[in-house]
């Protein structure tokens, strides 16, 4: 009867222990939470939750997956191969990644064989159409999981236009020294260079930068008047009257500084990346051409003055808590221990904001 009343008392015991320190919300929590559906914001915030899978996407500006910890453990310490054996599809950003290691059956994400289709694969000529290879990405990219894609068409689709998972194919027939290009939804002939375009009075012709094309422009008129004179000029109170780029008589100010001067970059930490604001400015943690010094964490190499934390088994930065490098009249910033620190001038910082799902940093990190 004793023994009996001690295994009753025990159970009631660790019913109560379960209760109190796990208890039946957090395995609801656990069992709703889906980390494919978060950003890479809150995905970074969510540890251990989620964590980002840093992989290589097939153009440039990709940073990863949003797994849960268990599926970022099976990926990191599985045996890698030199070369994609899969690829997968962000249904959030539709970016494509390319995985080097086998992925395990993760809800959320579109897994797919590296493809391997070719105009003789789908047999075209058998079907009597032509073959055309289709680009899977806005950039040329070379990854063996976004190759141009074969697709057979008809054999006068020189005339014709395809639309083909949201690309139009311009094939309106064009005189020398012009390209078909989409405007407006209508297929035009549009010139190349300014040799075969005459531009009306008042306009001149310039190139379409990032177009190949060119275009005509309305000419600005400088009001060169050389009956304009400062010797006539009225100019407002701090401004005195010179010769500027608009006529022999603008109206500048007195003293520069009424307008603020250029952001110093010189005021930036060493090595450090500097983007001016007009004369405020940004100071950031960041150098492209530098891997950290070959520090490896977790089977990755860290960036410029990144180091690997051993409780969280990735790279991070220098907390700005822990050691603020901004001079005097800049704030340093910082997302997430991930993410660099910047020193913003404080007339950049109110413009500078967090997204509000994540925690300030230390409330989140206090070490």
């Amino acid at each position: 009867m004793i023994k009996m009343k001690r295994l009753a008392s025990n159970w009631f015991l660790l019913v109560l222990v379960y209760y109190c320190c796990v208890g039946p919300d957090r395995v609801i929590v656990d069992a709703l939470y889906k980390c494919e559906t978060l950003d890479y914001n809150v995905c970074s915030a969510s540890y251990p939750n989620c964590t980002p899978l840093i992989l290589k996407s097939c153009c440039p500006g990709g940073v990863g997956l949003c797994v849960d910890i268990e599926t970022y453990i099976t990926y990191t310490t599985n045996e890698k191969s030199a070369t994609p054996v899969a690829c997968a599809i962000d249904p959030q950003t539709e970016i494509t990644y390319e995985l080097n290691t086998e992925f395990p059956n993760y809800v959320g994400y579109d897994v797919f064989p590296i493809p391997n289709a070719t105009c003789e694969s789908i047999g075209c000529e058998a079907k009597g159409l032509a073959c055309k290879l289709i680009g899977r990405t806005d950039c040329d990219s070379k990854s063996p999981c976004c190759p141009p894609q074969p697709v057979c068409v008809e054999d006068d689709s020189i005339t014709k236009h395809l639309e083909l998972n949201g690309e139009k194919f311009c094939s309106l027939p064009c005189p020398e020294g012009h390209i078909c290009r989409y405007i407006a939804e209508t297929q035009t002939c549009l010139p190349l260079s300014c040799k075969y375009l005459n531009c009306s009075q008042g306009t001149e012709c310039q190139e379409l930068v990032g177009v190949g094309v060119v275009s005509c422009f309305k000419t600005i008129d400088f009001l060169d008047d050389p009956a304009l004179t400062c010797e006539t000029k009225v100019c407002p109170d701090t401004f005195e009257c010179q010769k500027g780029v608009f006529s022999n008589a603008d109206c500048v100010p007195v003293n520069i500084d009424l307008l603020g001067t250029q952001f110093n970059c010189s005021l930036c930490p060493v090595d450090w990346r500097c983007d001016t604001f007009g004369w405020g400015g940004l100071c950031i943690e960041w150098h492209p051409f530098s891997n950290g010094g070959g520090i490896e964490c977790d089977g990755d190499a860290c960036l410029f003055q990144q180091f690997c934390n051993t409780t969280t088994n990735r790279c991070e930065f220098t907390s700005c808590e822990l050691n603020n490098p901004c001079p005097a009249n800049m704030e340093c910033i910082q997302y997430l221990p991930t993410h660099p620190r910047v020193c913003a001038t404080l007339n950049v910082v109110p413009y500078s904001s967090i997204p509000e799902t994540l925690i300030p940093f230390s409330e989140r990190f206090n070490r």
